[in-house]
């Protein structure tokens, strides 16, 4: 199941087998965060990424 936020991107992925990723953007559309857990119920993280640019982009 795929869940968008309002500007389209792409929220959050629920699988089958009830792990979930999470995507987050900065003010800019551009992916901050990826977030792999268990379900919203347990809540264990599974892997976290997180995305920084440096001043060049």
């Amino acid at each position: 199941r795929y869940q968008y936020d309002e500007l389209g991107r792409q929220k959050k992925v629920a699988y089958a087998n009830g792990t979930e990723t999470l995507y987050t953007y900065d003010v800019l559309s551009r992916l901050t965060s990826v977030v792999n857990r268990q379900s919203a119920a347990a809540g264990a993280i599974i892997s976290s990424h997180k995305y920084t640019l440096n001043a060049a982009g």
